[in-house]
Protein backbone atom coordinates (compact mmCIF):
# COMPACT_ATOMS: atom_id res chain seq x y z
CA UNK A 1 0.00 0.00 0.00
CA UNK A 2 3.26 2.06 0.67
CA UNK A 3 4.21 1.66 -2.66
CA UNK A 4 0.97 2.36 -4.55
CA UNK A 5 0.83 5.57 -2.75
CA UNK A 6 3.96 6.83 -3.30
CA UNK A 7 3.38 5.84 -7.65
CA UNK A 8 0.36 7.99 -7.45
CA UNK A 9 2.00 11.24 -5.65
CA UNK A 10 4.22 10.74 -8.62
CA UNK A 11 1.66 11.00 -11.37
CA UNK A 12 0.42 13.73 -9.44
CA UNK A 13 3.34 15.54 -9.55
CA UNK A 14 4.13 14.53 -13.21
CA UNK A 15 0.72 16.55 -14.11
CA UNK A 16 1.53 19.13 -12.30
CA UNK A 17 4.24 19.69 -14.21
CA UNK A 18 2.92 19.65 -17.49
CA UNK A 19 -0.06 21.94 -16.32
CA UNK A 20 2.19 24.84 -15.43
CA UNK A 21 4.37 24.23 -18.39
CA UNK A 22 0.90 24.52 -20.81
CA UNK A 23 0.18 28.09 -19.30
CA UNK A 24 3.42 29.54 -20.14
CA UNK A 25 3.10 28.65 -23.54
CA UNK A 26 -0.69 29.53 -23.74
CA UNK A 27 0.49 33.44 -22.26
CA UNK A 28 3.31 33.71 -25.05
CA UNK A 29 0.75 33.20 -28.50
CA UNK A 30 -1.16 36.38 -28.30
CA UNK A 31 1.90 38.34 -27.73
CA UNK A 32 3.61 36.68 -31.36
CA UNK A 33 -0.09 37.16 -33.08
CA UNK A 34 -0.47 41.18 -32.68
CA UNK A 35 2.67 41.80 -34.94
CA UNK A 36 0.89 40.56 -37.72
CA UNK A 37 0.51 43.74 -40.53
CA UNK A 38 -2.06 43.10 -43.18
CA UNK A 39 -1.68 44.79 -47.19
CA UNK A 40 -3.40 45.44 -50.01
CA UNK A 41 -1.83 46.04 -53.73
CA UNK A 42 -3.57 47.86 -56.27
CA UNK A 43 -1.95 48.60 -59.95
CA UNK A 44 -2.34 51.62 -62.53
CA UNK A 45 -0.99 53.00 -65.75
CA UNK A 46 1.43 54.50 -67.17
CA UNK A 47 1.14 56.66 -70.11
CA UNK A 48 3.45 58.96 -72.02
CA UNK A 49 2.49 60.64 -75.45
CA UNK A 50 5.57 62.00 -77.63
CA UNK A 51 4.21 64.91 -80.22
CA UNK A 52 7.22 66.60 -81.06
CA UNK A 53 11.10 66.58 -81.06
CA UNK A 54 13.46 69.47 -80.63
CA UNK A 55 15.19 70.09 -84.20
CA UNK A 56 18.74 68.73 -84.04
CA UNK A 57 22.13 69.27 -85.96
CA UNK A 58 22.92 72.96 -85.41
CA UNK A 59 25.52 73.98 -86.74
CA UNK A 60 27.42 77.33 -88.56
CA UNK A 61 28.40 77.00 -92.23
CA UNK A 62 30.80 80.03 -92.63
CA UNK A 63 32.39 80.80 -89.07
CA UNK A 64 35.67 80.07 -88.43
CA UNK A 65 37.71 80.52 -85.09
CA UNK A 66 39.66 83.28 -87.34
CA UNK A 67 37.11 84.77 -87.65
CA UNK A 68 36.88 89.14 -87.77
CA UNK A 69 34.97 92.08 -89.33
CA UNK A 70 35.78 95.71 -89.74
CA UNK A 71 33.90 98.48 -89.07
CA UNK A 72 33.08 100.90 -91.68
CA UNK A 73 33.27 104.93 -90.64
CA UNK A 74 30.68 106.48 -89.72
CA UNK A 75 27.97 103.77 -90.97
CA UNK A 76 27.09 99.54 -90.39
CA UNK A 77 28.40 96.72 -91.84
CA UNK A 78 26.10 93.91 -92.12
CA UNK A 79 27.60 90.55 -90.97
CA UNK A 80 26.38 87.30 -92.94
CA UNK A 81 25.98 83.95 -90.58
CA UNK A 82 25.09 81.19 -92.20
CA UNK A 83 24.26 77.78 -89.91
CA UNK A 84 22.59 74.37 -90.49
CA UNK A 85 19.52 72.46 -88.64
CA UNK A 86 17.56 69.30 -88.92
CA UNK A 87 14.45 68.49 -87.08
CA UNK A 88 13.69 64.52 -86.62
CA UNK A 89 9.58 65.61 -87.18
CA UNK A 90 10.62 67.24 -90.44
CA UNK A 91 12.26 69.88 -92.37
CA UNK A 92 8.89 71.77 -92.68
CA UNK A 93 8.86 72.05 -89.00
CA UNK A 94 11.40 74.46 -89.35
CA UNK A 95 11.49 76.24 -92.61
CA UNK A 96 8.10 78.25 -91.48
CA UNK A 97 5.73 75.60 -93.38
CA UNK A 98 3.91 74.39 -90.69
CA UNK A 99 3.67 77.37 -88.77
CA UNK A 100 5.54 80.27 -86.61
CA UNK A 101 9.28 78.18 -86.48
CA UNK A 102 12.21 80.69 -86.44
CA UNK A 103 15.70 81.57 -86.64
CA UNK A 104 16.96 83.80 -83.90
CA UNK A 105 20.93 85.38 -84.33
CA UNK A 106 22.20 87.99 -81.90
CA UNK A 107 25.80 89.15 -81.07
CA UNK A 108 26.53 89.92 -77.64
CA UNK A 109 30.06 91.09 -75.83
CA UNK A 110 30.40 91.68 -72.03
CA UNK A 111 28.26 90.41 -68.65
CA UNK A 112 24.21 90.27 -69.83
CA UNK A 113 23.70 93.35 -67.67
CA UNK A 114 26.22 95.92 -69.18
CA UNK A 115 26.50 94.05 -72.59
CA UNK A 116 26.08 95.23 -76.09
CA UNK A 117 23.94 93.40 -78.04
CA UNK A 118 22.67 93.45 -81.83
CA UNK A 119 20.49 91.47 -83.06
CA UNK A 120 19.82 90.24 -86.71
CA UNK A 121 18.02 92.42 -89.37
CA UNK A 122 16.88 89.24 -92.24
CA UNK A 123 17.08 85.75 -92.01
CA UNK A 124 15.95 83.51 -95.30
CA UNK A 125 15.58 79.89 -95.37
CA UNK A 126 16.22 77.29 -97.83
CA UNK A 127 15.10 73.49 -97.42
CA UNK A 128 17.49 70.69 -98.63
CA UNK A 129 15.95 67.50 -98.66
CA UNK A 130 18.77 65.94 -99.73
CA UNK A 131 21.10 66.47 -97.34
CA UNK A 132 18.39 66.80 -94.70
CA UNK A 133 18.61 70.23 -93.37
CA UNK A 134 17.42 73.94 -93.68
CA UNK A 135 19.64 76.77 -94.39
CA UNK A 136 19.27 79.77 -93.26
CA UNK A 137 21.08 82.65 -93.67
CA UNK A 138 20.77 86.05 -91.26
CA UNK A 139 22.06 89.44 -91.82
CA UNK A 140 23.09 91.28 -88.54
CA UNK A 141 24.26 95.13 -88.95
CA UNK A 142 27.31 95.99 -86.73
CA UNK A 143 27.76 99.72 -85.77
CA UNK A 144 30.88 101.45 -86.47
CA UNK A 145 31.44 102.47 -82.49
CA UNK A 146 30.50 98.90 -81.66
CA UNK A 147 33.72 97.91 -79.37
CA UNK A 148 37.03 96.61 -80.39
CA UNK A 149 37.19 93.13 -78.89
CA UNK A 150 37.45 89.17 -80.09
CA UNK A 151 35.25 87.92 -77.52
CA UNK A 152 31.93 88.85 -79.21
CA UNK A 153 30.00 86.07 -78.76
CA UNK A 154 27.08 84.53 -81.70
CA UNK A 155 24.22 83.02 -80.11
CA UNK A 156 21.94 80.92 -82.54
CA UNK A 157 18.40 79.30 -81.60
CA UNK A 158 16.49 77.69 -83.62
CA UNK A 159 12.42 77.40 -82.82
CA UNK A 160 10.32 74.59 -84.76
CA UNK A 161 6.76 75.34 -85.52
CA UNK A 162 5.33 73.19 -81.97
CA UNK A 163 7.88 75.66 -79.79
CA UNK A 164 10.42 73.48 -79.18
CA UNK A 165 13.93 74.77 -79.20
CA UNK A 166 17.68 74.08 -79.99
CA UNK A 167 20.71 76.85 -79.59
CA UNK A 168 24.54 76.42 -80.04
CA UNK A 169 24.94 76.40 -75.79
CA UNK A 170 23.35 72.63 -76.38
CA UNK A 171 26.03 71.36 -78.20
CA UNK A 172 29.91 70.34 -77.95
CA UNK A 173 32.09 73.76 -78.44
CA UNK A 174 29.21 75.82 -77.92
CA UNK A 175 30.70 79.00 -77.68
CA UNK A 176 31.11 80.56 -80.97
CA UNK A 177 33.21 83.94 -81.05
CA UNK A 178 34.47 86.65 -83.28
CA UNK A 179 36.97 89.77 -84.04
CA UNK A 180 35.40 93.07 -84.38
CA UNK A 181 38.06 95.01 -84.96
CA UNK A 182 39.47 98.60 -84.49
CA UNK A 183 39.36 101.38 -86.50
CA UNK A 184 40.37 105.43 -86.00
CA UNK A 185 38.07 107.46 -87.86
CA UNK A 186 37.00 110.98 -87.37
CA UNK A 187 35.03 113.73 -89.70
CA UNK A 188 35.56 117.84 -89.32
CA UNK A 189 32.04 119.71 -89.86
CA UNK A 190 30.40 123.35 -88.11
CA UNK A 191 28.41 122.33 -85.55
CA UNK A 192 24.48 123.09 -86.48
CA UNK A 193 25.03 124.92 -89.75
CA UNK A 194 25.76 124.19 -93.88
CA UNK A 195 29.33 125.41 -94.15
CA UNK A 196 31.21 122.63 -94.66
CA UNK A 197 34.49 121.63 -92.52
CA UNK A 198 35.07 125.68 -92.50
CA UNK A 199 35.33 127.80 -89.41
CA UNK A 200 33.49 131.12 -90.58
CA UNK A 201 33.93 134.65 -88.38
CA UNK A 202 32.04 136.34 -91.39
CA UNK A 203 30.47 138.72 -88.62
CA UNK A 204 34.20 139.71 -87.55
CA UNK A 205 34.69 143.60 -87.19
CA UNK A 206 37.76 145.78 -87.13
CA UNK A 207 39.53 145.92 -83.72
CA UNK A 208 36.50 143.75 -81.73
CA UNK A 209 38.59 141.17 -79.34
CA UNK A 210 37.02 137.51 -78.42
CA UNK A 211 34.83 137.56 -81.05
CA UNK A 212 32.98 134.31 -81.56
CA UNK A 213 32.97 132.23 -84.91
CA UNK A 214 29.52 131.63 -86.89
CA UNK A 215 29.59 128.32 -85.56
CA UNK A 216 31.46 126.06 -83.15
CA UNK A 217 33.69 123.32 -85.10
CA UNK A 218 32.41 119.51 -84.53
CA UNK A 219 34.46 116.36 -84.32
CA UNK A 220 32.61 113.55 -84.73
CA UNK A 221 34.37 110.05 -83.78
CA UNK A 222 33.33 107.56 -86.84
CA UNK A 223 35.31 104.91 -85.58
CA UNK A 224 35.19 102.91 -82.65
CA UNK A 225 38.76 103.97 -81.27
CA UNK A 226 39.18 106.34 -77.96
CA UNK A 227 41.52 109.23 -78.80
CA UNK A 228 42.77 110.83 -75.58
CA UNK A 229 44.55 114.16 -76.76
CA UNK A 230 43.79 116.19 -80.01
CA UNK A 231 46.29 118.43 -81.23
CA UNK A 232 45.87 121.98 -83.53
CA UNK A 233 48.47 122.98 -85.73
CA UNK A 234 47.32 126.75 -86.99
CA UNK A 235 48.73 128.96 -89.87
CA UNK A 236 48.66 132.81 -90.25
CA UNK A 237 45.60 133.72 -92.40
CA UNK A 238 46.16 135.33 -95.46
CA UNK A 239 43.82 138.01 -97.36
CA UNK A 240 42.23 137.06 -100.72
CA UNK A 241 43.68 138.96 -103.28
CA UNK A 242 46.09 141.09 -101.30
CA UNK A 243 48.80 141.51 -98.94
CA UNK A 244 47.14 141.70 -95.69
CA UNK A 245 47.60 139.07 -92.80
CA UNK A 246 45.90 137.83 -89.84
CA UNK A 247 48.75 135.99 -87.78
CA UNK A 248 47.63 133.00 -85.82
CA UNK A 249 48.38 134.24 -82.46
CA UNK A 250 45.02 136.53 -82.54
CA UNK A 251 43.02 133.00 -82.51
CA UNK A 252 42.17 130.95 -79.05
CA UNK A 253 40.02 127.75 -79.05
CA UNK A 254 38.25 126.28 -76.06
CA UNK A 255 35.62 123.97 -75.71
CA UNK A 256 33.03 125.16 -72.88
CA UNK A 257 31.01 128.53 -74.19
CA UNK A 258 34.26 130.64 -72.95
CA UNK A 259 33.45 131.00 -69.52
CA UNK A 260 36.44 132.14 -67.70
CA UNK A 261 38.40 133.04 -70.74
CA UNK A 262 39.23 132.57 -74.32
CA UNK A 263 40.98 128.75 -74.08
CA UNK A 264 43.98 128.24 -75.99
CA UNK A 265 45.96 130.56 -77.85
CA UNK A 266 47.17 129.13 -80.98
CA UNK A 267 50.09 128.90 -82.84
CA UNK A 268 51.69 127.20 -86.31
CA UNK A 269 52.99 124.35 -84.17
CA UNK A 270 50.51 121.58 -82.54
CA UNK A 271 49.16 122.67 -79.77
CA UNK A 272 46.95 120.31 -77.26
CA UNK A 273 43.81 121.04 -76.66
CA UNK A 274 42.51 121.20 -73.25
CA UNK A 275 39.02 120.19 -72.10
CA UNK A 276 38.19 122.82 -69.36
CA UNK A 277 39.33 126.12 -68.93
CA UNK A 278 41.75 125.56 -66.49
CA UNK A 279 44.32 124.20 -69.25
CA UNK A 280 44.95 120.83 -67.02
CA UNK A 281 43.00 118.10 -68.78
CA UNK A 282 43.31 117.33 -72.28
CA UNK A 283 40.01 117.07 -74.82
CA UNK A 284 39.21 113.76 -75.71
CA UNK A 285 37.28 111.99 -78.36
CA UNK A 286 35.61 108.98 -77.05
CA UNK A 287 34.11 106.74 -79.44
CA UNK A 288 29.94 107.18 -79.61
CA UNK A 289 26.87 107.20 -80.32
CA UNK A 290 26.63 110.66 -80.69
CA UNK A 291 24.35 113.02 -78.95
CA UNK A 292 22.11 112.30 -81.97
CA UNK A 293 22.68 108.62 -82.53
CA UNK A 294 20.47 105.42 -82.30
CA UNK A 295 19.48 104.01 -79.09
CA UNK A 296 22.32 103.37 -76.67
CA UNK A 297 23.27 99.57 -77.30
CA UNK A 298 25.25 100.10 -73.64
CA UNK A 299 23.19 99.67 -70.70
CA UNK A 300 24.29 100.60 -67.37
CA UNK A 301 27.53 102.88 -68.96
CA UNK A 302 26.91 106.52 -67.53
CA UNK A 303 26.77 109.44 -69.95
CA UNK A 304 27.43 106.97 -72.74
CA UNK A 305 25.05 109.39 -75.06
CA UNK A 306 27.78 112.04 -74.52
CA UNK A 307 30.37 110.73 -76.75
CA UNK A 308 31.24 110.60 -79.94
CA UNK A 309 31.55 114.28 -80.16
CA UNK A 310 33.55 117.29 -79.39
CA UNK A 311 32.54 120.65 -80.06
CA UNK A 312 35.65 123.19 -80.27
CA UNK A 313 34.67 126.98 -80.20
CA UNK A 314 37.05 129.26 -81.73
CA UNK A 315 37.99 133.25 -80.99
CA UNK A 316 39.27 135.49 -82.74
CA UNK A 317 40.87 139.44 -81.87
CA UNK A 318 40.90 141.58 -85.22
CA UNK A 319 43.45 144.03 -84.90
CA UNK A 320 43.28 147.78 -85.17
CA UNK A 321 44.57 148.72 -88.87
CA UNK A 322 43.35 145.35 -90.10
CA UNK A 323 42.38 145.32 -93.91
CA UNK A 324 39.13 144.87 -94.69
CA UNK A 325 38.29 141.73 -96.93
CA UNK A 326 38.50 138.07 -97.05
CA UNK A 327 40.96 136.28 -95.30
CA UNK A 328 41.70 132.44 -95.11
CA UNK A 329 44.37 129.08 -94.82
CA UNK A 330 44.10 125.87 -94.03
CA UNK A 331 44.62 124.25 -90.29
CA UNK A 332 45.17 120.96 -89.63
CA UNK A 333 43.76 118.51 -86.40
CA UNK A 334 44.79 115.84 -85.15
CA UNK A 335 43.58 112.92 -82.25
CA UNK A 336 45.54 110.56 -81.03
CA UNK A 337 45.04 107.25 -79.14
CA UNK A 338 47.38 107.36 -76.08
CA UNK A 339 49.40 104.12 -74.98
Amino acid sequence: MIIKIKERDASIASLSTIFVLAIIISMSIPVIYSQTVNTTTAGFGVWVVISNQNPVNLSLRNISFDFSVDPVAGTTVDVLVSFNVSDPDGLSNVNGTDGNARADVNFTLGAPSTSQFRTQSSCTNTTNPTAGMVVFNCIVKMKYYDNASSNWVINLTVTDANGATINNASFAGSVNTFTYNSLSSFSIIARDVSEGANLNFSSANIGVNDQTAKAPILLNNTGNADFDRITLTGATLLQVGGAGTIDIGQFAVNTTNNTGGRGLPLTTAAQTIRGVDDNTANATLLHGPGKSGDTVPYNGVADFKSKGNQSLIFFVDIPAGTATGSYNNTWNITVTDLP
